[in-house]
Parts: structure tokens; sequence; C-alpha cells
């Protein structure tokens, strides 16, 4: 799966997922939902060995990832399903293979700074949503706080 995400990313895969969310995702749930999907995906690592997950996740934070996923969840905060994919998103962005690693420091200062923060507290508010959300949003915040 990782080979997968390197060659989307290469691509240009990062750039056409944020450009489109950019066009559509405020007034699309469907492409907000796939977008923060898409983003959460290519940013995932499979275990800590897949060292290109680190700079898979910078590329989609130089390419304003957070932004439109912030954007996307706060314009659907009543869209669970945009609600899980941003958690998921946000999860993703926020992690590193481990504690010393500088970089995804960085990363998770620059979520916070986007107010991905306020979107995942946002997101656990609403119990509707349920468990699933719940779950994720409790990871992703864990993830923001791994230093």
């Amino acid at each position: 799966a990782s080979e997968r995400r390197d060659a989307l990313m290469s691509e240009g895969a990062a750039k056409r997922v944020v450009a489109a969310m950019q066009a559509h995702a405020n007034d699309d749930a469907k492409v907000a939902y796939a977008g923060c999907g898409a983003i959460g995906n290519l940013a995932r690592s499979e275990n800590a060995a897949d060292a290109r997950a680190s700079e898979r996740r910078d590329a989609l934070m130089s390419e304003g990832a957070a932004k439109r996923v912030v954007a996307a969840m706060q314009a659907h905060a009543n869209d669970a399903e945009v609600a899980h994919a941003g958690c998921g998103a946000i999860r993703s962005l926020a992690r590193s293979a481990n504690a010393a690693d500088a970089i995804a420091s960085e990363r998770r200062v620059a979520l916070r700074n986007e107010g991905a923060a306020e979107r995942l507290v946002a997101a656990m508010r609403v119990l509707a949503y349920g468990s699933a959300v719940a779950r994720i949003g409790c990871e992703a915040i864990h993830s923001m706080l791994s230093d």
C-alpha cells in the first residue's frame, strides 16, 4: 500500500486532491468526505518502517491539506461522514514514526494553527455521530499531542 501511496504522490495526487477540495468541498459534502478520506489515506503509514510516510505528510501539508480538511469539517459540521474522514485525515497528518521527529512536531503546530484541534473537539461534541467518530477523534487528538 505504501508503494501505491508513493506512486500517487509522484503523480501529483496531493495537489489535485487539495485543488478539488478548494474548488468544491465547501459546497459538496461528498467531495469533502472523499477529499478528507484521500488525504488521510495518502498520509497514512502501514507501520513504523514506512520511512516515506513522513515525506508524504510533509508534501500534503505543503499543498495546503490541513487548511482544506479544516475548512471541509467546518463547512459540513453536521455531517458524520465528513467528521469521521476529517478526523482520520488529521490523525494521519499528525502522526510520526518516533517521538524525536522534529518535523512531525512542526506539522502538529501547523495543524493547530489551521484550527484542527477546534474541529476535532467540535466533531466529538456531536454525540449523534456515535462511537466511530469518537474513537477516531480521540486517536487524532492523541496524534496531535504525541511529542
